[in-house]
C-alpha cells in the first residue's frame, strides 16, 4: 500500500553506544553526516521520527549536552535509556538486546524500526532516498557498509564539515572516492580473488577499474523494516514470510552510501589464514547464517562507484559474480542436503553427494530452482552395487555418470505439490518428472508408498525447501540394472 499524502510513516531509530571511542565516533562522524540536509532533516520532515539511544549512565550528559544532539532534538523526539553495568560486559549481546527491545516496542506501537550503528558515516541524500522508498510502500530496506580506516578517513572527512552548522555533507560519489583512499585491509581481503579471504564471508567484491566496486552480499542483518509485517530469525535475519515487492536492497551508492569506521587492525584474525573464496568455503559460512531471504540478498548487484558508470565494465563483473553466486548456492544446498542424508542414516549417498558438491557439479546438474522432492537410496540399496561401481560413481573420473545418477533422483516441484505429496492417502498417485527428464509415478497403496515401483521407507524429511524420501532401490535405470545383475550373480 502506498501512503496517502497526509500520512507519515512512524519510525523508531535506535543506537546503542558507550565508551570514549564509540561516543566520539558517534558525535564527530555519525551524527554530523546524519544531520546533512538530505539525511535526517529530510527523513524527519517526511516521517514521524523518534530517536532512542541506549548508553552508559556516565555518557548521558556528554551525549545530550553536545550541540549536534541538541540540534537533532529540535526535529525529532529523543529518548535516552541507560544500560546496566552487567550488560556492558558483552558488547555484541548488549547491542542485540537493545535492538530486540526496540523492535518489540516498535511492533507494539505500529512503527518501523531503524537500526543505527554509532560508528558509521553517511553520504548526503541517503535518508531522503529512504523516505522515497517508504512512501512507495516498502516494508523492509537492506543496505551494507564499506569499511574504512578510521584514523586516516575521519580527519579527511572532517575537512568537509560546515563550520556554522557542524553538519558534514558529502555526495555518494565523493565519499566513495574518499573511502577508497582510506580502504580498510578487510575490504581488500573480500576481493573475489583474494588468497586470504575472510572467515566471516558476508560479502564478495569485484573491483571495476577506475570506477568502484561491485558487491555481492550473502547475508545481511536488517537496516530498516516494519516488524508488524516482517519477522526475523534468531540471528536478526529476515525470515521467509515477506512479499518480494515490499523489500528492497539499495544497490547504488548515489542513492545511499555509508562507511563503517574501524582501526586498521580490527578483525585482522578474519583474514590471516590462507583461504580462497571457493563456492564450498563460502557455502560453509552461509549455512551458519541461514535465512530464507539470503538468495534475494545475494541476487542484488550493488554498485559502489565514484562517478559515471561504464555499463560494459560493470556488466562484465556482474556476470562473473553471477557465476560464483550460482555455484555457491548450489554448494550450500548440497551441504544442506548432505547433512540431512547423514541424519537419515544414508551415509553412502551422502558420500556420493559430497563428491559432487566438492567438485562444484551441482550447479551443472540442476539448473531448475528448488523446491524439490529428493529420493535418496538407502545404504542397503547402494550396497547391492559392486564396490567398483560405487567407487567409480564417487570419484572424479566419471562426471557424466555421477551427474546422471543425481538427476534421476530429484524432481523439481512447486511447494504446493510438495505439500500434496506429503499428504498422499491410499489409492492416490502423482506423476513426477525427474531432473533427468524421466517420468516416474508416485503411488500410495495402503501403507505402501512407491516411486517408479521402488519402495519408499518411512515418511518424508524436510530440509529447507526440499522433501526427502529414503528409498529401498535406485531410480537410475542403468544403475538399477547393475544391481539386478550383481544380485543375480550372487
Amino acid at each position: 500500500m502506498i501512503l496517502g499524502m497526509n500520512e507519515k510513516t512512524k519510525i523508531l531509530m535506535v543506537t546503542a553506544v558507550w565508551g570514549d571511542w564509540h561516543i566520539n565516533a558517534h558525535l564527530t562522524t555519525n551524527l554530523p553526516t546524519l544531520m546533512s540536509p538530505k539525511n535526517l532533516p529530510a527523513l524527519a520532515h517526511r516521517c514521524d521520527l523518534t530517536y532512542r539511544v541506549y548508553t552508559h549512565r556516565h555518557d548521558v550528559a556528554r551525549l545530550m549536552m553536545s550541540p549536534i544532539m541538541q540540534e537533532l532534538s529540535s526535529m525529532a523526539l529523543v529518548e535516552v535509556e541507560t544500560l546496566a553495568e552487567e550488560k556492558l560486559k558483552n558488547p555484541i549481546a548488549t547491542h542485540q538486546w537493545a535492538w530486540e527491545q526496540t523492535i518489540s516496542d516498535a511492533e507494539k506501537s505500529g512503527r518501523y524500526v531503524l537500526l543505527m550503528p554509532p560508528d558509521v558515516g553517511w553520504a548526503e541524500g541517503s535518508f531522503a532516498h529512504v523516505a522515497d522508498l517508504l512512501e512507495a510502500g516498502k516494508k523492509a530496506i537492506f543496505m551494507t557498509y564499506l569499511r574504512v580506516v578510521s584514523d586516516t578517513f575521519v580527519p579527511a572527512l572532517h575537512e568537509r564539515r560546515d563550520g556554522s552548522t557542524g553538519a558534514i555533507t558529502v555526495s555518494g560519489g565523493d565519499m566513495m572516492a574518499l573511502a577508497l583512499r582510506h580502504l580498510h585491509p578487510l575490504m581488500a581481503a573480500y576481493c573475489h580473488d583474494s588468497p586470504y579471504f575472510p572467515g566471516h564471508a558476508e560479502m564478495v567484491l569485484w573491483p571495476v577499474r577506475h570506477e568502484g566496486l561491485l558487491v555481492r552480499v550473502l547475508a545481511r542483518e536488517m537496516f530498516l523494516y516494519d516488524p508488524g509485517h516482517i519477522k526475523l530469525t534468531p540471528q536478526l535475519l529476515m525470515d521467509g514470510n515477506y512479499d518480494p515487492r515490499e523489500v528492497v536492497f539499495i544497490n547504488d551508492s548515489d542513492k545511499l552510501f555509508a562507511v563503517s569506521l574501524a582501526s586498521i587492525g580490527k578483525d585482522a584474525v578474519w583474514h590471516t589464514e590462507y583461504r580462497k573464496p571457493t563456492p564450498l568455503n563460502l557455502a560453509r559460512w552461509w549455512l551458519k547464517y541461514d535465512s530464507p531471504s539470503n538468495d534475494f540478498i545475494a541476487g542484488t548487484h550493488i554498485r559502489w562507484h565514484m562517478g559515471m558508470l561504464t555499463a560494459k565494465s560493470w556488466r562484465r563483473q556482474e556476470l562473473r559474480s553471477d557465476c560464483l553466486i550460482r555455484d555457491t548456492i548450489a554448494a550450500r544446498e548440497g551441504m544442506r542436503i548432505w547433512q540431512k542424508f547423514n541424519a537419515m542414516g544414508c551415509h553412502s549417498a551422502a558420500s556420493i553427494l559430497a563428491v559432487a558438491t566438492g567438485m562444484d557439479l551441482l550447479a551443472k546438474a540442476f539448473r531448475n530452482p528448488s523446491p524439490a522432492v529428493i529420493f535418496v537410496p538407502s545404504d542397503k540399496a547402494l550396497k547391492r552395487l559392486s564396490e567398483e561401481t560405487i567407487q567409480n560413481l564417487a570419484t572424479s573420473g566419471n562426471v557424466h555418470h555421477l551427474l546422471t545418477f543425481l538427476r534421476h533422483h530429484v524432481a523439481f516441484e512447486t511447494e504446493s505439490r510438495l505439500s500434496a505429496i506429503d499428504r498422499m492417502c491410499s489409492g492416490s498417485y502423482l506423476e513426477l518428472v525427474t531432473a533427468s527428464g524421466r517420468q516416474v509415478m508416485l503411488e500410495q497403496s495402503g501403507e505402501r508408498l512407491t516411486v517408479a515401483g521402488v519402495d519408499i521407507m518411512g515418511t518424508g524429511h524436510r530440509a529447507g525447501r526440499y522433501l526427502i524420501y529414503q528409498i529401498n532401490g535406485i531410480l537410475d535405470p542403468a544403475m538399477a540394472e547393475m544391481t539386478q545383475t550383481e544380485h543375480a550373480r550372487i
